[in-house]
């Protein structure tokens, strides 16, 4: 943690690292998104945004994220077994997951899913979404070459740039049409807007926020949850203990509820962050850069001015709650 600290920290007598220009560029994100914004035009961004992730708001969301759950199941059940063969198929579990991920993040969000699951293929939009991180890791390697970037970012085709310019109207669009709504449900933006207006947010930022929640909860945890499967599945110890205690702290499918689940099934928490600890769903940092001419002390160590530094919070060598192997 101490790494971390060092890095993303805030210290008296020592200023705060700033992001890095080559990570955070506008190129890659909007310049009013919370990724993109200072440390201190982040602040009222970040006060509007977590009530709509207060424990109370995300309990109100249960019954959304249960039938897109039912939904996933039912059609996981179905792709599984080819009726005309009588036989167990294949299926890709990381498609269907991601399918999910963004059913479930729209909904919340925009306060209408994708229908991926329903449909059993990519909505447009999702395309757009994935074909942005391709376009983004293009776009961010330029940057790494001041001298080039501009040279390098003329190689980059044509259709890169036009699926970066179809993802933001795509986004746009369904921010809108959901500010527009008028209804009465405990989503992201219900809570969101009317906290972003006691904070003075401008309207422009408002809409700004919606697509990285999609982008920061859909493509990052459809990993993890492929990732935990896979590790899950791989070491049958770990299977059959987890089997166990969920099928002993639930009778049926409707005693599973948000607020007990901590409580009743420890092993499955440790078994989430040790998925966390060797598999970071995002692969790159988000770096900060050593900005004093003295340079800065990390984890021990004086890194000098200019020098870029990230850490993930959990650190593989770390002592785990628990081990696959």
């Amino acid at each position: 943690m101490s790494t971390w600290n060092d890095i993303y920290g805030y210290r008296r007598g020592r200023a705060v690292l700033p992001k890095d220009p080559q990570f955070y560029n506008e190129m890659l994100l909007d310049k009013n998104t919370i990724t993109m914004a200072s440390d201190e035009d982040a602040v009222p961004i970040r006060k509007a945004i977590n009530p709509a992730f207060s424990h109370e708001a995300l309990l109100e969301q249960e019954p959304m994220i249960k039938s897109h759950i039912q939904r996933l199941m039912m059609q996981l059940t179905k792709t599984s077994y080819d009726d005309r063969r009588n036989e167990h198929c294949t299926v890709d579990l990381h498609k269907w997951l991601v399918f999910s991920m963004f059913d479930i993040n729209s909904d919340f969000v925009f306060g209408e899913d994708m229908g991926c699951v329903a449909s059993g293929s990519f909505h447009e939009w999702v395309k757009f979404v994935i074909d942005y991180f391709y376009a983004a890791t293009l776009l961010h390697q330029c940057f790494k070459f001041p001298l080039l970037n501009r040279l390098l970012a003329l190689c980059i085709p044509k259709s890169v740039r036009e699926q970066h310019r179809r993802h933001n109207e795509a986004s746009l669009q369904r921010v809108r049409s959901r500010m527009d709504t008028k209804i009465d449900r405990p989503d992201f933006m219900h809570h969101f807007v009317r906290h972003a207006k006691k904070e003075g947010l401008s309207t422009r930022t408002i809409e700004a926020q919606a697509s990285v929640v999609i982008l920061a909860g859909s493509e990052t945890t459809s990993i993890a949850l492929t990732a935990a499967v896979y590790h899950i599945l791989s070491n049958s110890h770990v299977y059959e203990r987890l089997c166990k205690e969920i099928r002993g702290a639930f009778t049926t499918e409707e005693d599973i509820a948000l607020p007990n689940v901590l409580s009743k099934l420890p092993y499955l928490d440790a078994v989430v962050q040790e998925t966390l600890r060797i598999h970071t769903p995002l692969a790159n940092g988000f770096t900060r850069v050593v900005p004093d001419a003295k340079g800065a002390m990390i984890s021990g160590s004086w890194v000098p001015q200019g020098v870029s530094r990230a850490s993930y919070f959990h650190f593989p060598s770390s002592s785990p709650i628990l081990r696959y192997s």
